[in-house]
Parts: structure tokens; C-alpha cells; sequence
């Protein structure tokens, strides 16, 4: 996988983008609902995304070149644009899922049950 992949992250992380804000939405409406964020941090946090997924959608979404990754880089907005909200979200994000989210999102795309 190393072959394929190493060097090219961001080229990748351009292309899923907008899957891995999807993730990120659908992880944040989870930690509302079994209570490990508030409301009202779950509706700061996925206006924020939705932010996000706007200007990606509009190609105006800049990967930064120092970021590890995409999803680093959307943590790394929402501790910026929500300080401690952000930060507790980012804290409930193990690495080992976030791969997962962007392939389940894809799947669903595919499948037309989430919407582009």
C-alpha cells in the first residue's frame, strides 16, 4: 500500500475531502447522541463543517501543505474556530477510524444514500 500511497497523501486527501467533512458529521451526530459532546457543541461543531464542506464544494477549500492529512486539517479549523469544542472532538477521533469513515462514506455515496 506505501508503494501507492506515500507522497501522494495529499493528492488523495484533495479527492476525499468532502467524504472525510461526511465522516466527520456523522461521527460528531454520534457523540451528541450517546452524550459525550452537547448539543450545542454537536451544532457548533457541524456548522463549522458545514463551512468546510461549502468551500470544498466551491474548489476554494486549500489543503495546507503541513498538514499530516485532511482530517488533521479539519481538526486542526475546528480547535481554531472553536477552541475547546474542537478540541474534545478531536480527542474522541482515533486514528484507526478515520480511514473508515471515508471508505463508509464513499460506500454510501455509491449506494445514493448520502448525498453529494
Amino acid at each position: 500500500m506505501n508503494r501507492f500511497t506515500v507522497g501522494k497523501d495529499l493528492d488523495f486527501d484533495d479527492r476525499l475531502a468532502k467524504y472525510d467533512v461526511f465522516g466527520s458529521m456523522a461521527h460528531c451526530k454520534m457523540l451528541a447522541e450517546i452524550g459525550l459532546i452537547s448539543q450545542k457543541e454537536s451544532l457548533d461543531l457541524l456548522s463549522v463543517l458545514n463551512e468546510i464542506l461549502e468551500e470544498i464544494q466551491n474548489n476554494t477549500f486549500e489543503i495546507d501543505p503541513e498538514a499530516e492529512d485532511i482530517h488533521s486539517q479539519i481538526e486542526a479549523i475546528l480547535i481554531k474556530k472553536l477552541g475547546l469544542a474542537g478540541k474534545k472532538y478531536t480527542l474522541l477521533v482515533p486514528e484507526t477510524i478515520r480511514f473508515c469513515w471515508i471508505l463508509n462514506c464513499i460506500c454510501w455515496m455509491k449506494s445514493g444514500k448520502l448525498a453529494a
